[in-house]
């Protein structure tokens, strides 16, 4: 389609245009591109670059970027539930490892550090009364 500022991973995509109706023109060539293959988008904002970039899980701007706030609500509900899965002996300790570092290496690519040291220090993972990890 002759894009030049634009950013795709997988099904997440971003194009950087420079007005709103260059951006609207371009999403509607996208929609009729889309609709000849049977598919169509799940979701196509035309928002100014101010607001910040939302691609990959981060909110990006040219000088910081944040984790968005659904994937910081998303890792507490799931702190709090293998925190209930490991009492109740549902999963090892190695697996709550894998899933901690798995999200940490994710957040690290966020200016995230008091974020990430608020969620992870608020945690323990215990098992009938024996503290295992904090």
């Amino acid at each position: 389609m002759g894009l030049q500022r634009y950013a795709r991973y997988m099904d997440d995509m971003v194009v950087l245009v420079r007005s709103k109706q260059e951006a609207l023109e371009l999403r509607d060539a996208f929609d009729d591109k889309l609709a000849s293959m049977g598919l169509r988008f799940s979701k196509a904002s035309v928002l100014p670059a101010s607001r910040g970039v939302n691609f990959l899980g981060y909110r990006i701007w040219p000088h910081k970027r944040l984790l968005r706030k659904d994937s910081v609500r998303r890792m507490k509900r799931a702190m709090r539930a293998m925190q209930r899965d490991y009492a109740e002996g549902k999963i090892s300790l190695a697996q709550v490892q894998e899933r901690i570092n798995s999200w940490v290496a994710h957040a690290s690519h966020a200016n995230s550090e008091s974020l990430r040291r608020q969620i992870l220090g608020s945690v323990v993972f215990s098992r009938g009364g024996k503290e295992a990890v904090r």
